[in-house]
């Protein structure tokens, strides 16, 4: 859950920032999350800068499928709600 949230952090963050910005990704930390994603080629070394790390495509496409599995069905049920409320109303 901690390696999704934190996927899911980058993803969003790499939506309002371009890759020619230094300062987009997240520190190369020795974390066994880091490293794990690392193996799993979800983060790569950012070409302008060696300490920061961004998204690979493999992270975004890993992203995606996080907010399509999880946060799609949470706003359907949200708006369901939203609908039956306003349909019952007094």
């Amino acid at each position: 859950m901690q390696a999704d949230l934190r996927i899911l952090s980058l993803y969003f963050r790499g939506l309002f920032y371009s890759y020619d910005n230094p300062k987009w990704g997240i520190r190369a930390k020795d974390s066994l999350l880091i490293q794990t994603l690392h193996q799993r080629r979800m983060l790569a070394p950012h070409p302008l800068r060696e300490d920061r790390l961004i998204l690979t495509l493999r992270g975004e496409r890993y992203a995606k499928d996080i907010i399509h599995k999880i946060l799609r069905p949470v706003i359907w049920v949200i708006v369901s709600w939203l609908l039956i409320m306003l349909y019952y109303r007094p």
